[in-house]
């Protein structure tokens, strides 16, 4: 079922805006924008608590909507920054907004705080690699190679073009300062480049109880080729983005890719040849976890089959909550 946009004042409209922009990469990103969001709504709301309430609730159901079948983080970190709010709506106004505020923003302090460890974490796993793969863009995986980029070792990263959704360039304008050298291959390369590298990152929108993670279209074959040149993949991720109704045998469903994405894939063709084919791409691939060598998180960097302990963990406070 659709959510409505919900109508805002104009500084909490701005950030969702923002959220709804497809040029903000990242789920990591995506929610430091959400808790701001929620922020703006709480300290621009002029009616009682319950309305503040419904508001909130709202919001957080369309942002859901809107992102949460690409990236279980977004639902997930929604829940936490809201959690037990129905308790407090009968307080005085000002006291129920600040604790509003306080909470979004305890959220993005944890976040960062979460960041800052799979940064070090990731940078100390790739400290002795001269070739390192990275597939599509991760906020995470960026982190990690600005980090070893700031130690001053001299790395050479290979990037894929990412051609669906043009994640790769994004790398190189987010490390153009780094002392890191860039080697850019296209996707269909991927095969053979993977040989020679040390390890490879992909990113995560959405990790399963079992230890695999849903990423962009392109991740299954980077794992695979991983596998056959016995190259080790790890995915930075926090995680938030477990899904814990994969713990119950829940399957999360992959859609197409929306075709306005895939446009450059016939782009400079005339139009006669165009109109005589259907682009098309699934929206995510699933890597399961016998491809994986682990996940690199605030926790430490975990072997796939400890995911599951985490996800009962996560999956107890949405009872909980």
């Amino acid at each position: 079922m659709a959510v409505a946009r919900p109508h805002l004042p104009p500084r909490a409209a701005a950030r969702l805006d923002e959220f709804e922009s497809p040029h903000v990469l990242g789920a990591s990103r995506q929610l430091e924008i959400a808790a701001d969001l929620l922020v703006c709504v709480a300290e621009e709301h002029e009616g009682n608590g319950s309305d503040l309430v419904r508001q909130l609730r709202h919001v957080a159901a369309y942002l859901a909507a809107l992102r949460g079948e690409s990236s279980q983080a977004i639902p997930n970190a929604l829940a936490l920054m809201l959690d037990r709010i129905d308790d407090r709506q009968h307080w005085p106004l000002d006291e129920f907004r600040a604790s509003v505020v306080e909470q979004a923003r305890g959220y993005r302090k944890q976040a960062r705080r979460r960041m800052a460890a799979i940064t070090e974490y990731g940078a100390t796993l790739a400290s002795g690699a001269e070739r390192i793969l990275v597939f599509d863009y991760s906020s995470s995986v960026a982190a990690i190679l600005k980090a070893i980029g700031h130690a001053g070792v001299i790395s050479t990263v290979v990037i894929p073009e990412a051609r669906t959704l043009d994640g790769g360039r994004r790398y190189v304008e987010d490390l153009q300062d780094s002392p890191l050298t860039f080697e850019f291959i296209p996707d269909a390369a991927i095969g053979s480049k993977v040989k020679g590298c040390d390890l490879a990152f992909i990113g995560a929108e959405t990790i399963s109880a079992e230890g695999g993670c849903y990423n962009t279209t392109g991740s299954f074959m980077v794992a695979l080729a991983c596998q056959y040149w016995r190259v080790p993949l790890y995915t930075p991720t926090t995680l938030i983005k477990i899904d814990t109704r994969t713990l119950f045998g829940y399957h999360r469903p992959i859609p197409d890719l929306d075709s306005a994405r895939l446009g450059r894939l016939t782009e400079g063709w005339p139009n006669t040849l165009a109109v005589r084919v259907n682009v098309s791409s699934p929206d995510l691939d699933y890597v399961p976890p016998e491809l994986m060598a682990g996940f690199v998180t605030e926790a430490g960097i975990l072997p796939p089959a400890t995911i599951v302990a985490h996800a009962a963990r996560l999956a107890g406070f949405r009872w909980d909550g």
